[in-house]
């Protein structure tokens, strides 16, 4: 009977989490007008399926593992959702409910109680099979990571631009200084149509240096655009903004024609010695190994996306997450590569297998993609993975010697 207690427990923690992840209000924002019932009119709408497939999976580890059938699972977890979407709808103030969630919600419980039914071959693989596990867990590890490194390049649409000078976004915050002159590398980029698009677009494919000169403002309570580029169908493809006293830079990337989430730089307190009526004078410039962001005559220069930074493409709007980031990058890299160790565990020559894919990942990816930097965290979270990995596996393996013995 004890044995079995684990899945209620785990199924009332999982409900739990769902509920507080789901129903808590937030701020209001400005009314983003998409419909509740439009499937894919986020900018985020693969982020967001693949965040509910995760936050549900543990239920359907939970409901499968009880021995529910398959077709209980996804109705117990469509009702859940169901209820939940309802309440953001109708009752949570600053929530946008969606029916479609309910499809992604269902997805993920049935994901988790695959996992739970096939937990046999995965916990305690023997023989072949568990060096078919190491051996495949590490080639999928260095493939999400080398693909969220492709996700993560600029992606300039092929299309008529236009320069913005602190524009009114819906969705943001309206800046009240002024711009008096920016520049794209050496083209001047004027408030309006931009006939020399294609120009601008192979600027920003090469990182040109960004230069704007404005009047300053106050500060904001929240991210205001300065200087911005978009298309002719408002697809943002640069942004340079203010954020209290914070100077937030964002492009357009692979990530954001998927349906991703779209991660920035952010520099602290970039703005602090600047004054209400100030001219300044800010730069952006890529050195190769991250970007020189300048303002007036402070500068800091090594600002750039890490090579762990793969999970901000599913969260990355939230600004605890942004100020977590360094320690995000690491366990995003350490959790690629913990199940191959985990599966490699008692075999010398997988176990360096293992380590040598992640190290070999983390150095050929920074290379190729030319917009994320590798650090010497980064390689370590490699082994970290992997350590965490064998740890997980011996407590694994005393744990079901000691439920042996108890039998």
């Amino acid at each position: 009977m004890r044995k079995r207690r684990w899945p209620w427990i785990l199924g009332c923690a999982s409900a739990g989490v769902i509920l507080l992840a789901t129903l808590i209000p937030v701020p209001q924002q400005s009314d983003s007008g998409i419909s509740p019932i439009c499937v894919l009119c986020s900018d985020f709408a693969l982020a967001d399926a693949i965040r509910n497939v995760v936050l549900f999976a543990p239920l359907g580890i939970a409901l499968g593992a009880g021995r529910l059938s398959g077709r209980w699972v996804v109705l117990l977890a469509a009702a859940l959702s169901a209820g939940v979407e309802s309440a953001q709808i109708f009752v949570v103030p600053g929530r946008d409910g969606n029916p479609m969630d309910i499809v992604s919600n269902s997805i993920g419980a049935w994901v988790g109680m695959r996992i739970a039914r096939s937990a046999p071959f995965w916990i305690d693989p023997q023989g072949r099979g568990r060096a078919v596990l190491a051996v495949g867990g590490a080639l999928v590890g260095a493939g999400l990571l080398l693909l969220s490194l492709a996700l993560l390049r600029p992606a300039p649409t092929e299309s008529t631009y236009f320069g913005q000078w602190t524009a009114d976004f819906r969705s943001l915050e309206r800046y009240e200084g002024e711009v008096v002159a920016a520049w794209i590398g050496s083209d001047p980029i004027q408030s309006g149509r931009l006939d020399n698009s294609a120009v601008i677009r192979d600027h920003l494919l090469r990182r040109e240096p960004i230069r704007i000169t404005a009047v300053a403002g106050p500060p904001t309570e929240g991210l205001a655009p300065l200087f911005s580029v978009a298309d002719r169908r408002q697809r943002m493809l640069l942004l340079v903004g203010v954020d209290g006293s914070d100077l937030v830079f964002q492009q357009r990337l692979l990530a954001t024609a998927t349906m991703l989430d779209r991660p920035h730089v952010r520099v602290r307190d970039a703005f602090d010695a600047v004054r209400v009526g100030d001219t300044m004078h800010v730069a952006l410039r890529w050195m190769g190994d991250g970007y020189c962001v300048a303002v007036d005559r402070r500068e800091e220069c090594g600002i750039s996306l890490s090579v762990g930074r793969g999970w901000s493409l599913l969260q990355y709007s939230d600004e605890t997450l942004a100020d977590l980031a360094p320690l995000l990058d690491a366990l995003w890299i350490a959790l690629l590569f913990l199940p191959a160790a985990y599966w490699a565990a008692g075999d010398p020559r997988l176990i360096l297998l293992v380590a040598a894919t992640g190290v070999a990942s983390v150095a050929v990816g920074a290379a190729a993609s030319a917009s994320v930097v590798a650090s010497v965290p980064d390689y370590l979270a490699v082994f970290v993975g992997v350590g965490l990995g064998l740890l997980q596996r011996r407590v694994t393996r005393a744990v079901k010697s000691r439920s042996r013995v108890g039998c």
